[in-house]
């Protein structure tokens, strides 16, 4: 899953990534109450259908290393915008209408949050973040 978001400010691609990345992730200010579509398997465990990474609830992740968010500049026709591609870091859906829509047989939706001080970026209903708690199944 890759999250695509379009800033409204020009970030040049040749600059270092802990440059890419002070420009462009934000710094949550309180909790953020977010929603994960995970698959479960017959053990009760979860797993995340893009990367088969699998989850507990209750627990909280982290992503960590150099480049823990994969950040790619991208060409953005509009001038004055920066067309920001993340694949790598937690993703979630900040509506849980719009995270239902994601929901075939045997998956799950989870609530989880994102804790203040944590790194992110938001694009539509759709957020990455450096940290995710996952609380509990909502609906399945």
């Amino acid at each position: 899953m890759c999250l695509t978001a379009y800033l409204n400010k020009k970030i040049d691609e040749k600059a270092s990534y802990a440059t890419k990345e002070k420009e462009v992730m934000r710094v949550a200010k309180r909790g953020i109450t977010v929603y994960k579509v995970l698959e479960q398997d017959t053990s009760n465990s979860y797993y995340s259908p893009h990367r088969a990474m699998e989850y507990t609830l209750n627990t909280h992740y982290y992503q960590t290393g150099k480049y823990k968010f994969g950040i790619c500049i991208g060409f953005s026709l509009i001038p004055k915008v920066t067309k920001v591609i993340i694949n790598k870091g937690l993703h979630a859906y900040t509506n849980l209408t719009y995270a239902l829509n994601y929901l075939p047989y045997g998956k799950v939706v989870v609530r989880c949050i994102i804790p203040k001080g944590s790194l992110y970026l938001k694009s539509y209903d759709e957020i990455v973040s450096d940290n995710l708690i996952l609380t509990n199944k909502i609906y399945s």
